[in-house]
């Protein structure tokens, strides 16, 4: 069985450090929510590159990362959240 990119101890660890703590506290502030599909190629070094790539570039223009939600065995959801 082949490990998939978001199961790996490096990007793991990159989305951990890119979520932003919840507040538990009652928020009246609206958000937004933006979802990416990634189409995976099954090779480690590649599909890391693309969802870095593209944490990078949400990042940048002001959308941070929520989740990532498993598709399919060739696809991703990852979902970006500001505020609005």
């Amino acid at each position: 069985m082949t490990s998939h990119p978001f199961r790996s101890p490096r990007l793991e660890a990159r989305l951990n450090a890119l979520k932003q703590p919840t507040d538990l506290r009652w928020n009246r502030s609206m958000k937004q929510f933006q979802v990416a599909i990634v189409r995976l190629q099954h090779k480690v070094r590649e599909d890391e590159e693309t969802l870095t790539d593209l944490l990078n570039e949400r990042s940048r223009m002001g959308w941070g990362y929520h989740s990532l939600t498993q598709l399919d065995t060739g696809r991703v959801a990852v979902v970006f959240e500001r505020e609005a």
